[in-house]
């Protein structure tokens, strides 16, 4: 019995003392990944407006083919529009800005021609201008490069709204010319022709943004611009059918410098 007395204490020495060297140890790290602080980047957030200009290539081939007769040489295929677009970010929508913004441009080619009127040489000026007008609000998405602290975002939008197209031909002799004569409504020399038609603009576009700083935005990219072009008028409320295909569809590169807030 004593044995077994001895035994037993000596037992629960050994455990006791075990047990409190597992109380004086510290606790193991265990951190799993979803515990680890995330990099503190600020959510994306951005309002501001600026000045864009854009390079388009539509196809005036078939306004060529009617002006190229009359002495006039053909349209530049490099149309340039500028304007100015603005925009903000939704506060309760992550990476979404909505916007607007109104273009314009217009292409114009000029030719003095040596023609026969009424059996008689005569110096002409002729000129053909196209011209396109539109704008339209915009939704776009932005994916922000967090590496870059935000500096630099990748923009994908779109563009929805209304526009004019036009195209004027004109002639005049190179005589001087009085207030009292500019109208003369029994002149065949001097006139001027125009069509013009409405047409749904929609513009799928995709941008780099860099902010240089905190208050000022640099942008390049590329889109495409569409045309959805209606009933055509001439002399401004007449309306003409048989008119050619003439549009604005053209691919288009674009850049802007915009001010506000970009972080």
């Amino acid at each position: 019995m004593s044995r077994f007395l001895i035994v037993s204490c000596f037992v629960m020495l050994l455990v006791g003392s075990s047990f409190a060297q597992d109380k004086k140890q510290p606790p193991k790290d265990d951190f799993e990944l979803q515990e680890m602080p995330d990099d503190d980047v600020h959510p994306y957030f951005a309002v501001g407006g600026g000045f864009t200009a854009a390079l388009q290539m539509p196809d005036f081939g078939n306004i060529n083919s009617m002006i190229e007769p009359l002495g006039i040489g053909a349209l530049d295929k490099n149309l340039v529009s500028t304007g100015g677009m603005g925009f903000v970010s939704l506060p309760f929508v992550n990476h979404l800005r909505i916007g607007g913004g109104g273009f314009s441009a217009k292409s114009t080619q000029c030719q003095n021609v040596i023609d026969t009127i009424n059996g008689t040489l005569t110096s002409l000026k002729r000129t053909a201008e196209f011209s396109l007008n539109y704008g339209g609000l915009t939704v776009e998405y932005v994916v922000p490069l967090t590496f870059t602290q935000n500096k630099v975002v990748i923009v994908g939008g779109l563009m929805l709204g209304l526009g004019t197209i036009g195209l004027e031909l004109d002639q005049t002799t190179n005589d001087p010319r009085t207030y009292d004569n500019f109208y003369d409504p029994s002149s065949t020399l001097n006139f001027v022709r125009q069509i013009h038609a409405s047409y749904i603009a929609y513009q799928p576009y995709v941008n780099i943004e860099y902010s240089v700083f905190p208050f000022l935005m640099i942008r390049a990219g590329v889109g495409y611009n569409g045309t959805a072009v209606g009933t055509w008028y001439v002399d401004r409320t007449i309306n003409i059918s048989g008119v050619p295909s003439i549009t604005g569809n053209s691919i288009s590169f674009n850049g802007g410098v915009f001010l506000g807030i970009f972080r």
